[in-house]
Parts: C-alpha cells; structure tokens; sequence
C-alpha cells in the first residue's frame, strides 16, 4: 500500500501529479474542462481543473486510518476540516481551502487571527460578517457553512461554500480582454445581487465591491464575495471602510449608502473596461476621466458613468433605476440590429 501523504506540500505534488497526467491525453482533457467549447484549456479552466483534482485526490484517501493532511491548526475545533491549500494572505489572517469531512463538500475558510487586529473594531466586523451571512440567501453569494474560535490562539473561523473560479481583478491582470457583452452581463448579475441586498430589512450594504471580491466561474455565473465590510443601513457609524478607488466621497465620511456600493460596482466595471484602475486615473471635479477610454456602446458607458458620479445626489439612486434604463438601451440596440 502507498504510503500517505502527511503534509501540505506532498498533498500538493500529488495533485499536480494528478494534473499532469490529465495533460497528457489532450483529447480526455478537452472531453472534461473545455466548458466553452474553444479546444483550449483558459484560465477558468484551470481553476476548475484543480479544484476537481483536488476533490478526487482527497477522496481517495479518505478512508485512511492515518491522517491524509495535518489539520489547519493542532486545535482546530470539530476536527472537521482538512486543509487543502492557502487561497491568499493578508496583515490579519488568510483564507484556506479546505475539505469539510462532514459533507464531503470543498469550502473556503476565512481565519482572523485577533492577536495581529489593530483594536476591537476588527472583532466586530467580523461578528457582524458572520450574524449577515447567516441570514442571507442568494444563489451568487457563497453559502454559510460554520463558524467558531479557538481561544487559545485567539483565531477565529468563517466557512463558507467554496466557488471555484477567478476574481475579476485576477482576470484583469491576466490581461483579459471584457468583451461589451461580458461587462452587461456582469452589470446584470451585479444588479441582481445589490437588488437582494439592497431590498433586505434591515438594508445590507456590502461597502468592498471591487473587482477582487467578485469571482467568475468557468460558465461565467458572477459570485460576490467577502462580506468583511458588511454593514445594515440602519447601523450608521464613523468608521470608514472600503478600498481607495471603488468608495465614493460619503463612505469616506462615514455615511454609505445604497448608491455607495452602486458606486463601487460603476467602479469596478470602469476597471474591467479599460483595464486600469480607478484610483490611478485622472478626475475632474472627482469624477473619473474614463469615458475615453472605453469600446463599448456609449448608452451603456453613460449609464455606467452615473454609477460613479461623485455626489450622491447625481447617481443612480437604487438598482432598480438602472435596470430600467438598461433594459431601454439594450431594447434600442436590439431594435437597430433587426433594422439592418
């Protein structure tokens, strides 16, 4: 019997072991992941790729009487979730991937290390992270799975539905080119999300919407993710939160509104248009010089410009708003191409 893997690092090569032999036989791997049909593998792909090999190599070893991984800390609580690998590493904590032994599902653990937070405010955000997801249900915001702490270390844990895919921000490094059609559909699905958000009672507002929280999946389904900065309209305070770029003037103050993320989506999508960042581009009275750049129908730029108006007051004030607009453009682009 083969000897089982008892570390991170074995559990890894295992899987690229696994992945090249997939790459071997082309034709199996275009029958399995070549979800658009294109007779390449992208990056969507490969991201689907490892997470289903990961799946198959964990499972295969999860009869074994020794432990396949180490858990992700000696006092993990339930000693219910093995770690896969780490999905990124910030100032406070990290986000793991991991398999939950319970379900036999893959999940996505976010671990914040307390003793690193700079005050109190940071358990409280993250309090207030998991008391939102646990109320909330949306086909394109990941799924509460659990939550808890470990005392003795002073971490705590949020698990949630893992969606294998790539952030927007991630594709635009890359160099993916948003083809006009792409950036209404993400508009689209966006719109849906802050809709659901938006009309909850009391109204949740996300505050981080940018292209790092949102992830696509290889059939090009929109997930938004980290809740992190989540907070109800009817909870107003003096904190500011959010990312430089994609957080309008009255989130700077302290008093974000719907519209607020209404921006930071129009922020996000000037981003994924031109492949720049917002906070790097020239403004005028605040507001971002974009429009130049820009290929797309330039209804549907103005329409985005709103988004990013820099007084409240300008902006679209509900998604509502915009989805009407929206749907009077593409009707009269639809009405030309049946014209000609």
């Amino acid at each position: 019997m083969d000897q089982p893997y008892k570390s991170q690092g074995e559990f890894e090569e295992a899987i690229q072991l696994r992945i090249n032999a997939l790459m071997k036989d082309r034709q199996e791997l275009l029958r399995r992941f070549d979800f658009d049909g294109n007779g390449e593998i992208d990056a969507f792909e490969m991201n689907a790729i490892r997470h289903i090999v990961s799946e198959e190599v964990l499972a295969e070893w999860e009869g074994d009487e020794e432990p396949t991984l180490e858990i992700l800390d000696n006092n993990l609580a339930k000693d219910r979730y093995k770690l896969i690998s780490e999905l990124g590493h910030g100032s406070q904590g990290s986000t793991l991937l991991a398999r939950d032994t319970h379900t036999h599902n893959i999940v996505a653990i976010k671990r914040v290390d307390f003793a690193a937070a700079e005050d109190w405010k940071a358990v409280e955000l993250f309090e207030r992270e998991v008391e939102v997801l646990k109320a909330l249900d949306h086909p394109a915001i990941p799924d509460f799975v659990d939550a808890f702490e470990d005392p003795d270390n002073h971490h705590h844990y949020l698990v949630q539905e893992f969606i294998p895919g790539e952030t927007l921000a991630a594709l635009i490094a890359d160099g993916y080119v948003f083809t006009e059609d792409a950036v209404i559909d993400i508009l689209q699905q966006m719109l849906n999300i802050l809709e659901y958000l938006h009309t909850r009672v009391p109204v949740v507002l996300h505050r981080d919407i940018k292209p790092g929280n949102i992830i696509m999946t290889p059939d090009d389904r929109v997930f938004l993710v980290d809740f992190g900065a989540v907070q109800h309209k009817s909870g107003r305070g003096t904190t500011v939160i959010g990312t430089t770029g994609y957080m309008p003037q009255e989130q700077l103050t302290g008093r974000a509104e719907p519209a607020s993320d209404i921006y930071g989506l129009g922020a996000t999508l000037v981003h994924v248009i031109t492949g720049k960042h917002p906070g790097l581009m020239d403004t005028h009275r605040m507001h971002i010089q974009w429009r130049e750049r820009s290929n797309i129908n330039p209804y549907v730029t103005g329409l985005i410009d709103r988004m990013v108006s820099p007084a409240l007051e300008d902006r679209w004030k509900s998604t509502a708003e915009i989805r009407q607009s929206l749907a009077g453009i593409l009707g009269d682009l639809s009405g030309s191409i049946e014209e000609h």
